[in-house]
Formats: C-alpha cells, sequence, structure tokens
C-alpha cells in the first residue's frame, strides 16, 4: 500500500509540473526541420454514465461477475475534466479528475436470494489520478487552408483509435437507505458485518485504488475542438464500496462495534424482514449468523461511458507549428 501511495504522490506531482510547462502558452514544445517531433496539450471536460458491478442487484444469474452482472437500473451519471499530454503523436498520458454516482439495490434483480436479502446503497465517488493511452489509429494532419492553385488536396483522417489503461485513488462513501424512515444513512460507521470486532475483519477504509482500462475515440470537428467517446472498465483494490463482502453476524457482536447507534446497525445489517418475499418463498434462515452476506472473492467494479470535448491548447512563439500545416 505504501508503494501505491507513493506512486499516485507521483504521478500528481509530474502533473503539476506538466501544467507548469504547459502555462508557457506552447501547443508544441519542440518542432524539428526533418523529424517533425511534436508534443502538445489537450484539455477536455465531458459528462457521462457509470454502471456499478458488485454484491447488490444485478443480473438474474447467480455467480456472475463484471459486465455479465450488468443491471441497466443502477446507471447514475458522471463528470470528468482534465489535460492531456501528447509524448509523440501515438502516446499520451492524462491528468483527470471525475466525480460518479454509484447505485445497487437488490429489489431491481429476479435473483431470488438476493431480492430476499434487500440490501441496497448509493456512494459518491471522488476520483483523482492518471492514465495513459496508445493510438491504434491516429488522425492526420489539418489540411491547408488555403487553396493552392493547380495543388489537389487530399483530406485527412479525422479520428483517433486508442486504448488505455490507469490507476486512480478514489473517496467512497456508500450510504443505505434505512426502511423505518425512508432516509440514506452511512453505512461504514455502523459496521454491519462485525469490522473491528473480528480479527479477520477490520473496519474497510473510504479511501481505495482503481485501475482501469478500455477504449476511446475522438473526431476532429475544427481545427482546435475534438469530440470523444471512452468506455472504461474501472477495477478498485475495495470489496466495500457497497458495504456487503461477507458473512452476516449475530446482533451480540454488533452491539460490540464502535457503532454510534447499535441498534441502527442491527436494522441495517440485515434488512430481509422488508423484502417483498418475507413469508412469500423467502427463508429466514438465509441471514442468519454465519449465511452468506456478500462474496469476499471478487472486489468491486465498475463501468463508466464518458462522451468528451476536447481544445487544443493555442499557442505561440518558438516550436509552433504555422497554421497553414
Amino acid at each position: 500500500m505504501r508503494f501505491i501511495t507513493f506512486s499516485l504522490i507521483y504521478f500528481i506531482v509530474t502533473s503539476l509540473q506538466a501544467f507548469s510547462q504547459a502555462s508557457r502558452g506552447y501547443r508544441y514544445r519542440s518542432f524539428t526541420r526533418f523529424g517533425q517531433k511534436q508534443h502538445w496539450w489537450e484539455v477536455y471536460g465531458g459528462i457521462g454514465a457509470t454502471n456499478f458491478l458488485g454484491e447488490l442487484g444485478g443480473s438474474p444469474d447467480v455467480g456472475t461477475n463484471f459486465a455479465k452482472d450488468f443491471d441497466i437500473e443502477a446507471t447514475r451519471w458522471s463528470f470528468q475534466f482534465g489535460a492531456k499530454y501528447f509524448y509523440i503523436p501515438r502516446f499520451a498520458q492524462k491528468f483527470q479528475f471525475t466525480y460518479a454516482r454509484l447505485r445497487g439495490d437488490d429489489k431491481w434483480t429476479t435473483q431470488p436470494n438476493r431480492r430476499f436479502r434487500n440490501l441496497n446503497f448509493r456512494s459518491p465517488v471522488f476520483e483523482l489520478g492518471t492514465q495513459l493511452e496508445g493510438y491504434i489509429v491516429k488522425e492526420g494532419k489539418q489540411i491547408s487552408r488555403y487553396k493552392l492553385v493547380g495543388i489537389k488536396q487530399k483530406k485527412s483522417n479525422p479520428m483517433d483509435l486508442y486504448v488505455h489503461a490507469g490507476f486512480h485513488g478514489v473517496y467512497f462513501n456508500p450510504r443505505g437507505l434505512n426502511p423505518q424512515t425512508n432516509t440514506w444513512v452511512s453505512l461504514q460507521p455502523l459496521c454491519t458485518e462485525g469490522q473491528g470486532v473480528l480479527h479477520t475483519r477490520p473496519k474497510y477504509s473510504r479511501f481505495t485504488y482503481v485501475v482501469t482500462y478500455g477504449l476511446g475515440a475522438t473526431f476532429r470537428i475544427a481545427e482546435d475542438w475534438k469530440i470523444g467517446i471512452e468506455g472504461s472498465m474501472r477495477q478498485t483494490f475495495s470489496d466495500y464500496l457497497d458495504d456487503v463482502s461477507t458473512t452476516y453476524v449475530s446482533k451480540e457482536i454488533l452491539k460490540q462495534t464502535s457503532s454510534p447507534n447499535k441498534d441502527l446497525s442491527i436494522l441495517m445489517a440485515d434488512k430481509s424482514m422488508y423484502s417483498d418475499l418475507w413469508g412469500n418463498g423467502g427463508d429466514p434462515n438465509q441471514t442468519r449468523p454465519g449465511e452468506q452476506r456478500g462474496d469476499p472473492r471478487d472486489r468491486d467494479a465498475y463501468m463508466s461511458l464518458m462522451i468528451h470535448l476536447y481544445y487544443k491548447l493555442a499557442g505561440g512563439g518558438r516550436g509552433t507549428i504555422p497554421k497553414f500545416f
């Protein structure tokens, strides 16, 4: 964890150094006469959607993971902004911030065991980190704005296609719906699985790390403007984004936790009696101490699909390619 934390700090520091260089106003840091080596910055912002992939809700099948457990009702909005630096035309690095909402609810699935469990959550996600991009297809040079007599102009390719992988630090705060008051309460302080009492279950942190990977494309719409679409899978290092991971514990154990409200902990740990399957095919023994509440074998993940608008930073002085190229 120390290595991971150091790596994240390193990426943030290098991004700040890079932004200080960008403030000089140069679109291209270097332009050699023969090699035409290009370095430039783009800034961007975007909106999109996220979908949680964890214990709560999901498909009607048992034991599904990742995209197979996709639940359209769990889709929530997100936004993102940052900057992209091209080291060479086919390799770039992004420095970005993302805010997203995650949601999961057992009432959205027809899988009987999950539906009887009747747990739910929602959480904000604040994500800061970096992403590397390798370009499979690269947009061509912008054609001359001047039409020269006797010279036939060839249209350039306006599209980029790239693969990406990244590393981010994430803060989250799962909240569950109190079935008695119909209000949302923070779940981490309640220690709903006996965290802090059982030596195998320390109290989990609301800070974790995310590894991202996916595919993206951009399309040039003007000389300095592009739009893009990017899909990502985001694999976390935590299994508690939804506050659900292992097994049910007894009321006696919940009363020994550091929870500020022991009665609320007992209520939020097992809400099966408020399920629409209670007394209608659901087995109360499913939620007794020691029975499965979550699946600790797979850590939580979420998917994102973003629409971006990019702007190539304008500049001048040495190293800038003339406008007619």
